[in-house]
C-alpha cells in the first residue's frame, strides 16, 4: 500500500478530532474534553428524543422484534464484566436502530458521524461503572415499552433521562 491513502486517512482522523499528530510525539488517540462530551450528550438528546417522538406507535412488529432482540443480547452480555465490548456494541446499536427505523437520511448520517465518539464515551461509562450496564438495560426496556405503546412524549422523556443519567454518572466517576 502506498503512503498516500494512509496519510489521507490520518489527516481525516485528525480533522474529525480522533487523533493528534505532531512531529515530536507522533500519532496519539485524543481523549474527548469534558465540554466535547457534554456537547455530544446534548446532540444525542436533541436528535434521539426527536426520533422517538416520531416513531412511537409506528414501528412494525419486525422492527420491534429486532429492537427487543438487542435487549436480549444486552441482558446476556451485561452479566459478565468481560463482555464490555459486546455491551458497548449493543448499546450503540440500541440507540442507532430508532434512527434507522425513522428512515431520515440526515439523522442517519448524523448518527454515523457521531457513532465512534458515542462508542468511546459509552465505553468509558461502562469501564468506570460496570453496574451501569444492567441499569441501562432496564432504562432501554422502558423506552422500548413506551414506543411500543405509542407514547411519544413518555418515550422521549425516558430517553432524555437515560442519556442525562449516563452523562451525570460519567462526570461523577471522572471527578473522583
Amino acid at each position: 500500500m502506498s503512503k498516500t491513502p494512509v496519510k489521507a486517512a490520518l489527516e481525516r482522523l485528525e480533522q474529525e478530532g480522533y487523533i493528534t499528530v505532531s512531529p515530536q510525539s507522533g500519532i496519539r488517540v485524543r481523549e474527548l474534553s469534558d465540554s466535547e462530551i457534554a456537547e455530544l450528550y446534548d446532540v444525542r438528546i436533541a436528535f434521539e428524543c426527536f426520533v422517538l417522538r416520531r416513531i412511537a406507535g409506528k414501528l412494525t412488529e419486525e422492527q420491534l422484534y429486532k429492537w427487543e432482540e438487542n435487549l436480549h443480547g444486552m441482558a446476556t452480555a451485561a452479566v459478565d464484566a468481560n463482555h464490555r465490548k459486546k455491551v458497548v456494541d449493543l448499546d450503540t446499536e440500541f440507540h442507532a436502530l430508532p434512527c434507522i427505523y425513522l428512515g431520515n437520511q440526515q439523522i442517519i448520517k448524523l448518527m454515523q458521524q457521531y457513532s465512534e465518539k458515542i462508542r468511546m464515551v459509552t465505553n468509558s461509562v461502562f469501564a468506570r461503572l460496570p453496574d451501569r450496564a444492567s441499569q441501562s438495560l432496564k432504562e432501554h426496556r422502558e423506552i422500548v415499552a413506551a414506543v411500543r405503546k405509542g407514547e411519544p412524549q413518555l418515550a422521549s422523556d425516558l430517553m432524555e433521562a437515560h442519556i442525562r443519567r449516563g452523562h451525570r454518572l460519567l462526570r461523577d466517576a471522572s471527578s473522583r
